[in-house]
């Protein structure tokens, strides 16, 4: 039986629609595949972490450039980083084990992060809950963290439950050019920059809320035993309702972004103005960004 040309028509669309819905999945697949991997690393590091101290535990995956928040202080590198971890008596006796809650994954599935709750034991079997963030970048040696912070947090049931990874439409080959990874870095430099501006003029609070994803994760304070999600909830924990003007600023020292432009960190200070002969307090940060496209905003997804 011979199709007339407009059926003949009609059936290539069909075919190539799902084509594409086909190449669509696939991606979607690929990118899962690309964080569940992450997820699987962070995870094992975790399980296995009971065998040693905290210090050799957390630092098996350090990478040679490791940035490190710890006690208000940023060590960078290795060396420094272990040192700093040595510093503390408990970090050498204690244990340590930790599951990740979530991760997220940049489109050319070089650069991740993760964050979950940990739980150190010290010799007197008396525990202590903790948080962590890492955000990571995979190399020829495999995953390797590049930026990492953890606090405590006071006893409390939290979820434990894995939330859903946080990953790009589709994978993209990583690219080598080093002027568009470049104009990428200084894109997100300018964004964190804006985002103090901002707090200057509406308030802490709204700057947060109006900056942040709709999936992003805050660490939160001391007195949380969670993380604090999602955009309205993360603006008032940081700013309450207040719209005054903040009178703290911070800046990127430091940008790290994947060469798809879709994932990248900022690394910095808060600095709060000094009172009376009391110099400004300098705080460091760190805050994982997240945009769909290259051609769309910034948007923190974990800080």
């Amino acid at each position: 039986m011979r199709l007339s040309r407009t059926v003949q028509a009609l059936l290539a669309l069909a075919l190539t629609a799902c084509a594409a819905s086909t190449r669509s999945a696939n991606s979607l697949g690929d990118a899962n595949a690309a964080v569940a991997e992450l997820l699987s690393v962070d995870r094992e590091l975790g399980t296995s972490a009971s065998r040693m101290n905290v210090v050799d535990a957390v630092s098996r995956a350090f990478a040679d450039d490791i940035v490190l928040l710890s006690r208000g202080r940023v060590f960078t590198g290795r060396d420094s980083a272990i040192a700093s971890l040595r510093a503390i008596p408990e970090n050498l006796s204690a244990r340590l084990t930790w599951a990740p809650l979530r991760g997220g994954i940049s489109a050319d599935a070089r650069h991740g992060f993760t964050y979950g709750f940990m739980t150190m034991t010290r010799p007197d079997s008396t525990k202590m809950q903790l948080k962590y963030l890492a955000y990571w970048i995979r190399s020829s040696q495999g995953w390797k963290v590049a930026v990492y912070k953890r606090a405590p947090r006071p006893e409390g049931v939290v979820s434990t439950r894995e939330l859903p990874p946080i990953v790009p439409a589709r994978l993209v080959a990583a690219t080598s050019d080093s002027a568009m990874v470049g104009r990428h870095a200084a894109g997100l430099d300018a964004a964190e920059r804006a985002f103090s501006d901002l707090a200057k003029t509406i308030g802490l609070g709204p700057a947060f809320t109006r900056n942040a994803a709709p999936d992003a994760m805050n660490m939160g304070g001391p007195q949380d035993t969670s993380f604090v999600f999602g955009p309205e909830a993360i603006g008032r924990g940081v700013g309450g309702e207040s719209t005054a003007p903040s009178t703290i600023s911070w800046g990127p020292e430091r940008v790290l972004v994947a060469s798809s432009g879709d994932l990248g960190v900022t690394i910095g200070y808060i600095v709060s103005p000094g009172t009376g002969t009391n110099a400004p307090a300098r705080t460091p940060f760190f805050t994982v960004w997240r945009r769909a496209t290259p051609s769309q905003p910034w948007r923190f997804v974990a800080e």
